[in-house]
């Protein structure tokens, strides 16, 4: 956690020498873009390494069949509709990823989930429900 701390704090540091600069009322909008940018950036590389954590456990770190099975889906590219039990069986695979993410607090999923089916529902012609 520090580290993260540390990492900020250089975006302060450099408002607070615009601020000793140019006094309170200085534009450090340019700073705060910077941050924007790199929290982005660092939101993005999480979400990335999730994803890869997740297919390489799903695999078993096995990393050879892991890139032969996603050349083939590269290759073939199958169709995405699945058989309701495929749909569970797939369910029950990420949840373990899942819990590891939410820490036993799933309200977050399962908000989206209901903002989703609510949205879905006010808009049947953008987004059939099933």
């Amino acid at each position: 956690m520090a580290l993260i701390d540390r990492a900020r704090d250089v975006y302060f540091d450099r408002a607070k020498e615009r601020w000793k600069q140019e006094g309170f009322y200085a534009d450090i909008t340019d700073i705060l873009d910077d941050y924007r940018e790199e929290t982005n950036k660092k939101i993005a590389r999480n979400r990335e390494n999730v994803l890869i954590t997740f297919l390489i456990s799903l695999y078993d770190y096995d990393h050879a069949s892991l890139q032969l099975d996603i050349t083939k889906l590269i290759v073939l590219q199958p169709k995405r509709e699945f058989p309701a039990k495929d749909k569970r069986k797939l369910l029950q695979i990420l949840w373990s990823t899942i819990q590891m993410l939410y820490a036993d607090d799933w309200s977050e999923v399962l908000n989206e989930v209901n903002r989703l089916g609510e949205w879905a529902r006010a808009n049947p012609e953008e987004f059939p429900v099933k």
